[in-house]
């Protein structure tokens, strides 16, 4: 299958790379005792656009690459939050003096994709599967494979979202 139709890079301006997963656990007592949820979460940093961060407000999907003892796979994750992050912004708080914060906050403004200084946290859980491509076929499967941080991330095409979620003919009647 062609590259551009396997993932969609916004003409060149979606530049992602994962930057770390991690497990969340949650807990809540019930009547009966306590329970523990616990999943996966990964955290990509993607080059700050307002055109890529406005593309991921809308339901979208991701390609993770991993490397395995058979080869380049992509590990297929689903996006659930964002986060734009500005380098400046940890220096904001409640006690630095009003003018100084506001001057802070006039180059956090004015500094949105303007310098190299600003990027989305895009955050991801798994889907439970792998991308497989050879000699052009595309291969959905269920894989358990955790992805390793710095890997690069691809945003999958329409057409690719079409074939991981949706089946032609149906399903069969039982």
């Amino acid at each position: 299958m062609n590259r551009l139709i396997l993932f969609d890079d916004l003409g060149g301006l979606f530049e992602a790379r994962l930057k770390e997963v991690r497990t969340v656990v949650r807990s809540t007592r019930l009547r009966e005792g306590e329970i523990a949820l616990s999943s996966q979460l990964a955290t990509i940093e993607a080059k700050f656009l307002y055109k890529v961060f406005d593309k991921l407000h809308n339901p979208c999907f991701i390609a993770i690459e991993r490397e395995t003892s058979e080869g380049l796979t992509y590990l297929i994750y689903e996006i659930v939050g964002l986060k734009a992050t500005h380098f400046q912004m940890p220096s904001i708080d409640s006690s630095v003096p009003k003018v100084i914060r506001l001057e802070l906050l006039d180059k956090v403004r004015e500094g949105w994709e303007k310098s190299e200084e600003a990027w989305i946290d895009v955050y991801a859980i798994p889907t439970g599967y792998k991308l497989d491509v050879k000699s052009d076929e595309l291969k959905f499967i269920k894989s358990p494979l955790s992805p390793l941080a710095g890997a690069y991330v691809h945003l999958l095409s329409d057409d690719a979202v079409k074939l991981f979620l949706c089946y032609d003919e149906g399903t069969e009647e039982s």
